[in-house]
């Protein structure tokens, strides 16, 4: 396997990691608020805090990708000169 085609598998696993924390998060506030634990709007609210915190590390995450991939092709580059 290339590093092109285990940068698209890793990226593929993050996205489906992510789609799986939204959809377990919303079920657990959800059960949370069926047992009188929170509110609908406390519901609501607990659920775009921890998106927000997962877009901001997705970012982070993201862009330590690029610059991986910078580094690797840099490195590609010079073994062909």
């Amino acid at each position: 396997m290339n590093q092109k085609e285990l940068l698209k598998k890793g990226l593929l696993v993050g996205v489906g990691v992510a789609a799986y924390a939204q959809e377990k998060t919303q079920q657990v506030v959800k059960e949370l608020a069926r047992q009188g634990y929170l509110n609908k709007a406390e519901g609501k609210k607990i659920v775009r805090n921890i998106f927000m915190e997962a877009e901001k590390s997705g970012k982070r995450v993201a862009l330590l990708l690029q610059k991986e991939m910078k580094g690797i092709l840099k490195g590609k580059g010079r073994g062909r000169k």
